[in-house]
């Protein structure tokens, strides 16, 4: 378990861009149970938080929630997440939305812009 001041190391790391950082902290912060940092930091548009966090409700049986939370990420182009939510769609006989859910969007004639925001 990660202590006190690596964990304000990594949230810092994250906080400015890190990718790398982000999932650890994500990681370590579904291993610690911390629900509610995770979904804080999910809303603010962290893939790896939605993710963890997602995967925290599922197991648990929360798998609407874990659906909604990661359907924000609808067109993002934050894969795992958008991985994750087909995985769920397609558990509910849902193929089609987690095949629209996967597949990359267009804006006039261009890829559309990736990452949350």
């Amino acid at each position: 378990m990660a202590r006190a001041g690596e964990l304000e190391w990594l949230t810092a790391q994250a906080d400015s861009g890190d990718d790398v950082a982000a999932e650890t902290l994500a990681c370590t912060l579904a291993e610690q149970g911390s629900e509610e940092i995770l979904l804080a930091r999910a809303r603010a548009g962290d893939e790896h938080a939605a993710s963890q966090l997602a995967s925290l409700w599922r197991a648990s049986g929360r798998v609407p929630e874990a659906l909604e939370l990661l359907s924000s990420f609808f067109g993002t182009g934050a894969m795992n997440v958008l991985l994750g939510l087909a995985s769920i769609l397609v558990e509910k006989g849902r193929s089609a939305e987690a095949i629209e859910a996967t597949t990359p969007r267009t804006t006039a004639g261009r890829p559309a812009r990736s990452g949350p925001g």
